[in-house]
C-alpha cells in the first residue's frame, strides 16, 4: 500500500540505527524482518518496496569471505576474503542489484559451483547460488529484471566482474519471456550469479554482459586459490564433451557440478556437501567497510 510505501521510505531515510546494529548492511539497514529467505512472501510486500527504493552509492565494495581454499603452503590458511570494487556509472541497474544481495547476504553459505579454467588458459568463476533452493528461487526466477546496460570499456576482460545470463534455446524464448534484452540471450540470470571474468572475454561484449566492477588486486591471489579441480558445471559438460575447461572421472562422468540437481528442493547444500568435498565455499557476504 501507498501507507507502507511511505512508511519504509521515511524509515530508511530517518530511523537508520534504531533498527539495529545486527543488520546494518548499507547506508540504511534492512528494515526488521525482511530477510533473503522469505522476502518473496507475499506478506512481505513492505520488504520489496524498500529494496526497490535503496540505491547503490556510486562506489562501494562487496566482501565475499570464502573456506577451504587451496593452500599453497602448509602453514598457509585454508581462509580468504575477496574483495569487489563496484562502479554505478559503469552499469547502474546491475550495482543496484549486486547492492542488494550484499545488503541480503543471498550468496552467504553458497558454493563457488564453477571454476572454468586451468593453469594455462582462464574463462570465468561463477557463484552467488545460495543452495537454499527456496533462496535462490526467489532471488533467481522472482526477484527479476530485464534492465540492461550497454558494456563500458575495457569490457570482459580479466578481473572484470558481470552478471550471468541464460541462453536462449528456441527463437520462441525470446518472445516469450520478458527478460529477453539481446537475440540470443535472457537477461533472467541478473538475478544472483555473477562471474569473475579469467581471461580476455570480450565476445561476451556484444551479448550485454556488462561489468559492473573488479577485483580489487590484493585480494586476486585468493580468487587464483579457489578450488578448480571440478572445472566446468556438468550441465555444459554433458552436452559437449569436447568444451573446454570439463573435467571427467575414468567413465566419462563430468565432475562439476549440475545445477538443476543443486537448484532441485531437497538438493541444494546437502548435494554440494555430499559429492564436492573440496569445494570452496563462501562463508560470509557483506557490504565492504
Amino acid at each position: 500500500t501507498m501507507f507502507v510505501r511511505v512508511q519504509v521510505a521515511l524509515c530508511a531515510l530517518m530511523c537508520g540505527a534504531a533498527l539495529g546494529d545486527s543488520k546494518s548492511w548499507g547506508r540504511f539497514p534492512v528494515p526488521p524482518r525482511c530477510n533473503r529467505r522469505d522476502i518473496c512472501q507475499e506478506s512481505k510486500e513492505y520488504c520489496r518496496d524498500w529494496m526497490q527504493l535503496n540505491k547503490a552509492p556510486e562506489k562501494f565494495v562487496v566482501e565475499y569471505h570464502m573456506d577451504k581454499l587451496v593452500k599453497q603452503h602448509p602453514h598457509q590458511s585454508s581462509r580468504g576474503v575477496v574483495r569487489i570494487q563496484v562502479i554505478r556509472e559503469w552499469a547502474p541497474p546491475f550495482a543496484d542489484r549486486m547492492f542488494k544481495l550484499a545488503q541480503f547476504r543471498v550468496a552467504q553459505g553458497g558454493a563457488i559451483y564453477r571454476a572454468a579454467l586451468n593453469k594455462t588458459s582462464g574463462w570465468v568463476i561463477q557463484f552467488g547460488m545460495n543452495g537454499l533452493p527456496e533462496v535462490d528461487d526467489c532471488w533467481a526466477n522472482q526477484l527479476i529484471s530485464n534492465e540492461t546496460w550497454s558494456v563500458h570499456k575495457p569490457g570482459n576482460v580479466k578481473w572484470m566482474v558481470s552478471f550471468s545470463m541464460g541462453a536462449t534455446t528456441s527463437p520462441t524464448d525470446i518472445s516469450s519471456n520478458p527478460n529477453c534484452t539481446a537475440t540470443d540471450y535472457c537477461a533472467k540470470g541478473f538475478s544472483n550469479e555473477i562471474y569473475i571474468n579469467m581471461g580476455n572475454n570480450s565476445r561476451l561484449d556484444a551479448h550485454d554482459f556488462a561489468p559492473f566492477g573488479y577485483v580489487i588486486e590484493d585480494t586476486r591471489e585468493v580468487v587464483n586459490r579457489i578450488y578448480q579441480g571440478y572445472g566446468e558445471v556438468a550441465d555444459l559438460c554433458e552436452a559437449d564433451h569436447s568444451r573446454n575447461y570439463c573435467h571427467f572421472d575414468k567413465d566419462g562422468k563430468p565432475l562439476g557440478v549440475n545445477m538443476t540437481r543443486m537448484n532441485m528442493k531437497g538438493e541444494g547444500r546437502r548435494y554440494i556437501r555430499r559429492n564436492f568435498p573440496k569445494i570452496t565455499m563462501i562463508t560470509k557476504h557483506v557490504l565492504g567497510r
